[in-house]
């Protein structure tokens, strides 16, 4: 079996943070009695995971979040952004053992680049990417009471 057909079942939803993924997902789950994968919940421990088996990341973590966020320049916090998606990818797909096989699952998350998720889709349908206009990320940090941004 190839990658293709063993995830032909899967819908993937990716984008920027705060553009409707997850909300997209949730609402198609319920109309289509379909399985929602939301990357977020699970973030944290492929973060875990990675940080017991990798030394770069267990010497980034030491740094501290300043050191991590604040004194990074764009480029890098791209290229670690970047990487990090590469690196936890496969834990997505391990994720998936945890879903019924026989079920469509729509998976959403912030980091299902579409260099990860091409090699496994058999046709385009099975993959959207949202991109949110200034005014809808604007709405959507005032509704969640997040820091705005000028």
């Amino acid at each position: 079996m190839t990658q293709k057909d063993q995830y032909a079942h899967v819908l993937w939803i990716g984008g920027a943070t705060d553009c409707g993924k997850t909300t997209a997902a949730a609402s198609l789950a319920e109309r289509l009695n379909f399985q929602v994968y939301h990357y977020d919940r699970f973030d944290v421990g492929h973060h875990d995971i990675l940080a017991q088996t990798d030394e770069k990341i267990r010497h980034s973590l030491a740094s501290g979040l300043e050191a991590r966020w604040v004194q990074q320049t764009p480029e890098k916090l791209v290229g670690r952004f970047l990487r990090a998606a590469k690196l936890r990818f496969p834990l997505v797909l391990d994720d998936f053992a945890q879903f019924d096989s026989s079920k469509p699952i729509i998976a959403e998350g912030f980091r299902f680049l579409p260099e990860l998720i091409h090699p496994l889709i058999s046709m385009n349908e099975q993959v959207i990417f949202l991109v949110p206009s200034e005014k809808f990320k604007r709405e959507s940090f005032e509704r969640r009471g997040k820091p705005s941004f000028k």
